[in-house]
């Protein structure tokens, strides 16, 4: 997803781009694994909104994120 951290510019997949961007944002939050950048992608309220959130829903999410990131992870251990 070549705009997943510019999401607004996206002309293809414009709501998909917008998950992937917020699910990117969400694992750098939580620390999980490492694209390399050095600080987390901040999330747009714009963009949280169009995806019916206020906030990072990482507490929604995170037990389900954790399970699969290891699981995911196991494979190649």
């Amino acid at each position: 997803m070549y705009y997943h951290h510019r999401p607004g510019k996206a002309k293809d997949h414009p709501l998909i781009t917008k998950i992937i961007h917020l699910a990117d944002s969400m694992v750098d939050e939580m620390k999980l694994g490492t694209s390399g950048e050095v600080v987390a992608n901040p999330v747009k309220p714009k963009i949280l909104q169009a995806l019916g959130f206020a906030e990072l829903p990482i507490e929604k999410f995170e037990e389900d994120i954790k399970d699969q990131y290891y699981t995911a992870l196991s494979a190649f251990l």
